[in-house]
């Protein structure tokens, strides 16, 4: 079973038990969003009505089935063990990938961190969808420590200019 985002809050008070946090990922077409502090599960309401959505062209579908796929990414990683191809807990397919974060690993581009991401996928001024799943173990406790487990932002071409040398 999956903790809810608001139980792990309610227990931000303890001292985590566990030396390293682990959340696995499998970017997947859609499983899990978080609205406010709800997690949606696929027999849900509107976990049913995400699952039964008609789906546009798909622009880029990443799985972690392909060994070298997470060659084609850029890692800011510390250790070996950092990130890992697994296959097991998966949420579809035989593979999923493993990121391992540990209070001692050293800094990594200002904070510690274990990140993959990719540039330039998608131009301007169009929308788009992402999906993804995380798993958390049942065992899995939130402690003081502050975490970003996924984000997205765009990085503006300083290079375009609007009329009156005004950039966006």
């Amino acid at each position: 079973m999956t903790k809810s985002l608001s139980t792990a809050a309610s227990k931000r008070r303890r001292t985590s038990r566990f030396p390293t946090k682990t959340v696995l990922g499998g970017l997947g077409i859609l499983a899990l969003l978080f609205l406010g502090a709800k997690t949606i599960r696929h027999g849900d309401k509107l976990g049913h009505q995400i699952d039964t959505l008609k789906p546009g062209p798909v622009i880029l579908s990443e799985s972690f089935e392909q060994d070298d796929n997470l060659s084609q990414w850029i890692r800011d990683l510390c250790c070996d063990r950092s990130l890992k191809r697994v296959t097991s807990p998966v949420r579809s397919g035989e593979y999923a990938a493993r990121f391992n974060l540990a209070r001692q690993d050293p800094i990594v581009e200002n904070s510690k961190r274990v990140e993959i991401k990719r540039y330039g996928l998608f131009g301007a001024g169009t929308e788009r969808w992402y999906g993804f799943s995380i798993y958390l173990p049942d065992n899995y406790e939130s402690d003081r420590s502050f975490e970003i487990v996924a984000q997205w932002y765009s990085v503006p071409d300083f290079a375009w200019e609007k009329p009156g040398g005004r950039r966006p």
